[in-house]
């Protein structure tokens, strides 16, 4: 399943946000949107997601314009992790994660046995098992955004869109979810945010760095990641060092 934005444009009130932005997602490539704070990422996933709909442009799914899907149709297909702070309420983290699962549900049906698997094989997969019976209001910042990642995967849409699903773990965490990321690519179409350069270099296909709501450039991330893009859009000096999973910015 391929996911389209053609020249998406995109303001609150006067203020301009995203300005002609373009992009192509589809399997078997890792996408991964960088940037500067307040540059447009959160809302350019927004828009690839239908949770806001474009001034200008168009978001295509399968060639089809992605506001002819009802919410649910959409919801069973595009998967979107938005940031998310703990919850107020006391469900519990398997509770959490099953409503992952409710796009798939005729209304007012009980999770069945298919459902209940799919639940105890993402908690398995993310490793947090050990506290599925844990209230998710009672978790840390990190335990619950791999409860929030858990969720996603038990929906199994074949596109999912990410802002920043890693900010809040720790540098094991990260890894252990971007490996799963890439894992997931040869059959998902996956867009990912990051603030992280060294996690984009060593697991993105695509790097898009997005600039005062601008697709600045787009490559990979040996394209990319250069010292002059990054004083040009981050405003600071860095050394560019080679590795063994790509290019690491040494910020000085």
């Amino acid at each position: 399943m391929k996911l389209q934005a053609e020249n998406i444009f995109f303001s609150y009130g006067s203020k301009k946000i995203l300005e002609n932005c373009s992009l192509t997602l589809s399997p078997g490539k890792l996408t991964v949107i960088t940037g500067p704070n307040g540059s447009g990422k959160s809302t350019f996933v927004h828009l690839l997601g239908g949770l806001l709909q474009p001034g200008a442009g168009e978001v295509l799914l399968d060639g089809k314009n992605l506001k002819s899907f009802s919410h649910i149709e959409r919801a069973c297909r595009i998967g979107v992790l938005a940031q998310e702070k703990l919850p107020a309420l006391d469900f519990s983290v398997s509770e959490r994660i099953m409503m992952g699962r409710f796009a798939h549900l005729p209304r007012l049906f009980e999770p069945g046995p298919e459902d209940k698997k799919s639940v105890e094989e993402v908690m398995d997969f993310m490793g947090i098992s050990s506290f599925g019976t844990a209230l998710c209001n009672q978790l840390s910042g990190g335990e619950y955004q791999k409860v929030l990642i858990a969720a996603l995967l038990a929906r199994k849409t074949p596109v999912m869109l990410l802002d920043e699903p890693t900010s809040a773990l720790d540098p094991a965490g990260a890894l252990r979810c971007m490996e799963i990321f890439r894992l997931l690519k040869s059959e998902t179409a996956i867009a990912l945010v990051t603030h992280d350069l060294t996690l984009a270099a060593a697991f993105a296909d695509e790097l898009i760095l997005v600039n005062k709501g601008r697709i600045f450039a787009a490559g990979t991330p040996r394209e990319i990641l250069t010292k002059e893009n990054i004083a040009s859009v981050y405003g600071c000096n860095a050394e560019i060092l080679p590795s063994s999973t790509g290019p690491v910015a040494v910020f000085r």
